[in-house]
């Protein structure tokens, strides 16, 4: 990848995303975005009432309980992009484990 500013986005089902603008050097760039996990989820409706200019408006919370919390970890870490070149495909092999 040529040396310019990236916009990063990483998102998950069940995780605050993470958006952020990076720099890309000649040196290269380590990232650790951290997705925190949504235990509890919000729902919101709105209803008319019979009452003209009436709402009824409903919040609904979800609470996951009794639901361990992952300890993820990504290997490798650190991915050498210095030999791809622009316009080229490439893969990358990654090993996600779950500790928790």
């Amino acid at each position: 990848l040529p040396e310019s500013y990236y916009n990063v986005h990483v998102q998950a089902r069940g995780h605050k995303s993470y958006t952020a603008t990076i720099l890309l050097g000649p040196e290269g760039l380590e990232l650790k975005p951290f997705l925190a996990k949504d235990f509890v989820s919000y729902t919101f409706s709105v209803r008319e009432t019979q009452v003209k200019e009436v709402y009824k408006f409903t919040v609904e919370a979800t609470f996951e309980t009794q639901v361990p919390a992952p300890v993820v970890t990504v290997e490798p870490v650190v991915v050498n992009l210095d030999d791809l070149e622009s316009g080229l495909v490439t893969q990358y092999q990654y090993i996600i484990t779950n500790h928790g």
